[in-house]
C-alpha cells in the first residue's frame, strides 16, 4: 500500500530530527562544510597535484599535458591524438608507452577513483559517440595495463571544467583524467526536512 504524503512527511521529519541530534545533518548553503569534507577535498587536490606532476613527463610523448583546477574540477588532459588516430576510437599500439605511464601513475595514487572523459575539439558537434567510445577504450586499455576496473569510470560530457582552462590544449580534442571525489566530498550540502 503506498504511503500517504502525511506519513512520508512524518518520516522525513523524524529523520531530520535524528540527523540533527547525532550531528549527521549536512549544512545549509552558506555555512562552513563539515571538517571531513574539507579534509577529503584537500586529499583529492593533493592526489591531483601528485598525479599532474608525475604525468607531466608525458609531454615529451604527447606534445603537451594540461591540468586544470577550476571550481570543483581537478582534471589532467592530453591531446586525443596522443592515444587515438584522427577520428579513431581504438587506442593505438603506438600509445602503449603513454597508457603504461598513465596506468603506473594511477596505481601510485592510493585507492582513489578516476573518471576518464573524452572531449571533442571546440565546434565539433558530432563527437558524442566517438568520445564515448574513446573514453571506454582508454578505460579498457588502462585495465589491461593493470589498473583496477573498480577505480575507473568512462564519462562523457563532464561540464565541471571548461576546456579553455587547459590553455594551449583548448583548441584540440582532449582526453581528461579527472580525480573523482570520494564519498565524503560527494555529499553536497542539503537541507533535510519535508521540502
Amino acid at each position: 500500500m503506498p504511503w500517504s504524503l502525511r506519513a512520508r512527511r512524518s518520516i522525513t521529519g523524524l529523520l531530520a530530527s535524528a540527523l540533527a541530534l547525532c550531528g549527521c545533518a549536512t549544512t545549509d548553503a552558506g555555512e562552513q562544510p563539515p571538517q571531513r569534507q574539507v579534509v577529503a577535498k584537500a586529499s583529492r587536490v593533493a592526489d591531483w597535484n601528485q598525479l599532474a606532476k608525475s604525468l607531466s613527463s608525458l609531454a615529451s610523448v604527447c606534445g603537451a599535458v594540461g591540468k586544470s583546477k577550476e571550481g570543483e574540477s581537478t582534471g589532467i588532459a592530453v591531446p586525443a591524438t596522443c592515444l587515438f588516430t584522427e577520428g579513431g576510437a581504438k587506442v593505438e599500439a603506438t600509445a602503449k608507452p603513454a597508457v603504461a605511464a598513465i596506468a603506473r601513475e594511477l596505481n601510485r595514487v592510493g585507492e582513489r577513483e578516476f573518471w576518464i572523459n573524452a572531449r571533442p575539439a571546440p565546434g565539433d558537434r558530432n563527437g558524442g559517440r566517438l568520445n564515448a567510445a574513446r573514453a571506454q577504450a582508454l578505460v579498457g586499455a588502462l585495465v589491461a595495463a593493470g589498473v583496477s576496473a573498480a577505480r575507473l569510470a568512462a564519462v562523457v560530457g563532464m561540464a565541471d571544467a571548461d576546456a579553455t582552462a587547459y590553455g594551449a590544449l583548448s583548441g584540440a580534442a582532449l582526453v581528461e583524467i579527472i580525480v573523482a571525489p570520494n564519498a565524503d566530498e560527494d555529499m553536497a550540502p542539503r537541507r533535510y526536512g519535508g521540502r
